[in-house]
């Protein structure tokens, strides 16, 4: 008994190292969207367009901060990016406060730029004259492709984004 359990071991063990993985399984995308939607090169074909630069953040639409100790003093926002073949990109961000039907810009800043494998990811702080607002701030983020010195974006809109903030 003890041969015949040895000898299926080995069978097994000599089968699984000369068999190759292969996963055959077909890619569904995610419910967030397909990054490869977003690219705007095919091989080594890029081509240069507005119309392509694009920008997914991918938090949730609401960012709930904490505001006990200790009191979060930023907020971490990311996500996919296309740079419309545009060899320099840069990621500007603006907090504005919503409340009351307003939209008044309490804060600006850059982020970083489209790296070249789609992606973005940068921390803007947040402002402690805001700590005690429980909502109303929009965190809103823009991908902007720059030609020479002139910032340009995507005329559909789909180079910006935008995140609801509020503490807790």
């Amino acid at each position: 008994m003890k041969r015949k359990l040895l000898s299926g071991l080995v069978f097994v063990t000599v089968m699984a190292g000369t068999m190759t993985f292969q996963n055959c399984g077909t890619y569904q995308p995610n419910d967030t969207g397909d990054f490869l939607s977003l690219q705007s090169c095919v091989g080594s074909l890029c081509l240069i367009s507005p119309d392509s630069i694009q920008l997914l953040i991918q938090n949730p639409a609401e960012v709930v901060l904490r505001k006990s100790a200790p009191a979060e003093t930023e907020v971490d926002i990311g996500g996919f990016c296309d740079s419309g073949g545009y060899d320099i990109t840069e990621v500007r961000w603006a907090l504005v406060d919503t409340r009351g039907g307003g939209s008044a810009i309490v804060q600006v800043g850059g982020g970083g730029t489209c790296s070249p494998l789609g992606r973005f990811q940068f921390k803007v702080p947040y402002p402690a004259a805001f700590v005690a607002v429980p909502e109303g701030i929009e965190l809103q983020v823009a991908l902007y492709g720059k030609d020479g010195n002139q910032l340009v974006i995507n005329p559909r809109g789909l180079h910006s984004g935008k995140v609801r903030l509020s503490m807790q």
